[in-house]
């Protein structure tokens, strides 16, 4: 009965950050637009010309033309190529550029030149058709002089005899500027945020985050009436509930949980905050609890104050519990917790 309230006090907590990660991992899965270039490239040819902006496209191209425009940055070493774009027709019915880069240089210059023979009749036979796939995106503004000079045609003119300002981008960059590495690392993203939420589910039927309380109540089936009523009724200090018997700390999605003589050691611990590594910002305070196991619990706590009165009602719980931080007290806590255990008996 007690775990089951623990249980479905967990969940319902979790239901606004579970529909958070949701909303999160199924927006940033859609706006990366992986499902479309994982579905695959749409044959060119099938598709209506005025509505291919956008597409993920594939096509074999049987005639190509010379580049009408190609990009350059300049490095130390100076101007590298980027790309370069050629006008190419599309079934005999209209016109598109295909963006090609460096590592297909040579294999889309022979291709080139085969067209042209065709086209001069230096041979009878069509060049072997290339294959390209990408994304159809405009042509950007500081191009389209190069092509429209290159066609001898502008604007409207240029669109009714079937030129499109249009490219196919054979890096796949998508039309709101987006690559497939970043789109698959956004999907990604995407991903593990669902996976975050399955998880969060998870851990809360299994009760993971309440690993101590549902080991000791599995031991000691007899004792959940009891320690559910403790839970109840016992008033806390600052989130702590203490007594002779038991110690806890109870968060909405997390409950620590140990029995009261396995508590060895309790401190404050001091944050030093700081602008610009070297400027002071302030402090924060927490409760560190060292337990028989050798776990420590940290529990940020809102003042010094609020941390002091946690110690004090614990070692009235528990007056074998050492209080206070020290190197002597810690090296010894981690060598050797059992004649720790007994530190405050041999002051008294």
């Amino acid at each position: 009965m007690f775990l089951e309230k623990l249980k479905k006090k967990e969940l319902t907590s979790s239901i606004p950050a579970l529909i958070l990660k949701l909303v999160l991992g199924i927006g940033l899965i859609l706006y990366s637009g992986i499902f479309k270039l994982v579905e695959g490239p749409e044959p060119l040819e099938k598709l209506d010309p005025s509505s291919i902006e956008g597409e993920y496209v594939s096509y074999d191209l049987w005639l190509s033309f010379d580049y009408f425009a190609e990009m350059l940055s300049t490095t130390d070493a100076g101007e590298v190529s980027q790309f370069l774009d050629y006008l190419v027709p599309v079934e005999e019915e209209y016109y598109l550029a295909v963006r090609i880069y460096p590592a297909d240089y040579e294999k889309m210059m022979k291709f080139t030149e085969d067209s042209f023979a065709w086209l001069d009749y230096e041979t009878d036979e069509l060049p072997e058709p290339y294959h390209i796939q990408g994304v159809v995106c405009p042509i950007e503004s500081d191009e389209l002089n190069y092509y429209y000079d290159y066609i001898g045609l502008y604007g409207t003119e240029a669109e009714a005899q079937g030129y499109l300002p249009l490219v196919i981008d054979t890096h796949a960059m998508r039309d709101d500027g987006m690559d497939v590495v970043t789109a698959s690392v956004i999907a990604l993203l995407g991903g593990a945020c669902l996976v975050w939420a399955v998880w969060s589910v998870h851990a809360a039927l299994t009760m993971r985050h309440h690993k101590e309380i549902v080991e000791y109540l599995t031991k000691h089936p007899e004792k959940e009436a009891e320690l559910d009523n403790w839970m109840e009724n016992t008033p806390d200090v600052n989130g702590i509930k203490m007594d002779s018997q038991w110690c806890s700390h109870v968060t909405k999605t997390q409950t620590k949980f140990e029995l009261s003589e396995n508590i060895l050691w309790v401190y404050q611990h001091v944050t030093q905050h700081r602008v610009y590594f070297f400027i002071p910002a302030g402090k924060s305070h927490s409760l560190v609890i060292g337990t028989r196991s050798g776990k420590f619990w940290t529990i940020p706590m809102r003042s010094e104050q609020r941390v002091k009165e946690t110690m004090e009602y614990m070692v009235s719980a528990n007056p074998k519990i050492v209080r206070g931080y020290s190197k002597e007290l810690e090296q010894l806590f981690s060598k050797d917790r059992e004649t720790f255990s007994h530190l405050m008996e041999q002051k008294n």
